[in-house]
């Protein structure tokens, strides 16, 4: 078995392992959306998505430079991994403290995981009345010399903090899968492109051959 079958079969196990496990609601700590993949150079993969912090009143994303005491997520599982592309300021990237608690089959020790974490600076608080509010984007790259795999979803994980009325100070951590639109190479698109056009030539030419006075038909 190739190194390619190995983990697309991989991703297919965990796919089902997964299914029967409900991921935590998504009402607090981080959610990832509008997250894509595409090919920028054969073979350089790209990914993009938005972090939203969402959560009760009191939610907030901690900075130290003490790794135990910051807020961070961690994607899991990401073939051929090369780092992080973009950030906002104030984040590094690395591997560091993962959540307890996370359903068995949901990280794959063989395959590298992404952590971005809140270094330094005031802490990030969920406004006053709001339910969510928008990080901004983090990108990060692969490059495989074998035929690029791009996932069509990511795992992740986070930890966040939260002051409690009596003014103490709680993590929260959770987990969920975020789905990955995946942009077509363009060579792909551009044999799309092509066997549309293929269509609706052959389309006109049906047409043409029904209209009267362009049948192809020969009479005796």
């Amino acid at each position: 078995m190739t190194r390619q079958h190995l983990h697309r079969a991989t991703v297919a196990l965990l796919g089902v392992i997964l299914s029967g496990v409900a991921s935590q609601s998504a009402e607090a700590g981080f959610i990832l959306r509008d997250v894509k993949a595409e090919e920028v150079l054969d073979p350089i993969g790209f990914y993009q998505a938005e972090l939203v912090l969402t959560g009760l009143p009191g939610t907030f994303i901690n900075g130290s430079n003490n790794p135990a005491e910051r807020d961070y997520f961690t994607i899991f599982d990401i073939p051929d991994l090369e780092g992080d592309v973009g950030k906002p300021a104030g984040w590094s990237s690395r591997n560091e403290l993962i959540p307890a608690g996370l359903p068995v089959g949901f990280d794959d020790p063989t395959l590298p995981n992404l952590t971005f974490s809140y270094l330094a600076g005031e802490p990030i608080r969920l406004p006053a009345g709001a339910t969510e509010l928008v990080i901004g984007i983090f990108s990060w790259q692969t490059f495989d010399v074998n035929p690029l795999i791009l996932l069509s979803e990511i795992r992740y994980a986070w930890q966040t903090s939260r002051r409690l009325d009596d003014g103490t100070v709680i993590k929260e951590t959770g987990f969920n899968v975020a789905p990955v639109f995946v942009i077509p190479e363009p060579a792909s698109l551009a044999m799309t492109a092509a066997g549309l056009g293929l269509v609706g030539l052959l389309a006109r030419v049906r047409r043409r051959s029904r209209t009267p006075g362009h049948s192809t038909a020969s009479t005796g």
